[in-house]
């Protein structure tokens, strides 16, 4: 949040005029500096991006039970009470593919598993039953064959 400041006696970086307020009355520089640290940029980032805040309860349900509705309400300029469109598919895909690498990464972990014993196994079952070298040597041959 945005702290209040006086700058009284502070003058423009660009016209040296005597400040009023955060921006120049005469040529309209800000007064905010644009070196910020690093953590600033991020948060300033996620904040445009992903600042979802009560209008996704009005949002979300019109576009899914009437998303006729909500595309009139657009285009007749009524849009304060919900959320941007292209916001609201920014963050919907980026839940998504959180979703979906956590989905496939669980997966691709079951199926690894699966595979393990499975050769685990196979292997155990093969080769118990070969008496010599030449059979584990044969039977090895057949598997990777």
């Amino acid at each position: 949040m945005k702290e209040l400041t006086i700058h009284k006696g502070a003058l423009c970086a660009n016209c040296q005029t005597p400040l009023e307020g955060e921006y120049c009355h005469h040529c309209g520089q800000s007064v905010h500096s644009v070196l910020r640290p690093v953590h600033g940029l991020f948060e300033e980032f996620f904040e445009t991006f992903l600042h979802v805040d009560g209008r996704i309860l009005h949002t979300l349900p019109a576009l899914f039970l009437k998303p006729g509705f909500l595309t009139l309400e657009y285009f007749s300029g009524r849009r304060v009470r919900y959320i941007a469109p292209f916001r609201l598919m920014f963050v919907l895909c980026l839940l998504s593919f959180f979703a979906l690498h956590l989905a496939t990464d669980v997966i691709a972990h079951r199926v690894q598993q699966r595979h393990q014993h499975a050769v685990l196994v196979d292997q155990g079952e093969d080769f118990s039953q070969a008496q010599t070298a030449k059979q584990v040597q044969h039977q090895l041959d057949r598997k990777l064959a």
